[in-house]
C-alpha cells in the first residue's frame, strides 16, 4: 500500500512537470524548446511549438489520472491499465494532432 502511494505521487510530480512544461512552452511558442525540432520540416514554427504543446499536455493527462486512480485505490493493476491505456490513447490522438500541423 506504501509503495503504491509513493509511485501514485510520482507519477503526479511526473505529470505535472510535462504539464509546466507544456504550459511554458504553449506561451513561448519557440520551437527550439523541442529536442530535434530542427529535424522537422515545419511552414509554421509557432504553430507547431504550441500544437506540440497541446500534445504534451494530452501526454501528461495519462500519469496524473493513474496517480489519481492510485491514491484512491488500492490495487496497482488498475494503475497501471490507466497508465498504460491513457498513453496509447494520447499517443494515437497526439499523433493525428501532429498531422495536422506538419501536413504529413
Amino acid at each position: 500500500m506504501n509503495d503504491l502511494r509513493n509511485l501514485s505521487i510520482l507519477l503526479l510530480f511526473f505529470s505535472g512537470a510535462l504539464f509546466l512544461y507544456s504550459f511554458a512552452l504553449f506561451r513561448s511558442g519557440d520551437h527550439r524548446m523541442i529536442m530535434r525540432s530542427y529535424a522537422v520540416k515545419m511552414k509554421n514554427p509557432k504553430a507547431y511549438a504550441r500544437q506540440f504543446a497541446k500534445v504534451m499536455a494530452l501526454v501528461a493527462f495519462a500519469p496524473f489520472a493513474a496517480g489519481i486512480v492510485g491514491l484512491v485505490c488500492d490495487s496497482g493493476k488498475y494503475v497501471l491499465r490507466v497508465l498504460l491505456g491513457g498513453t496509447i490513447l494520447a499517443i494515437a490522438i497526439g499523433a493525428d494532432m501532429m498531422i495536422k500541423v506538419t501536413g504529413e
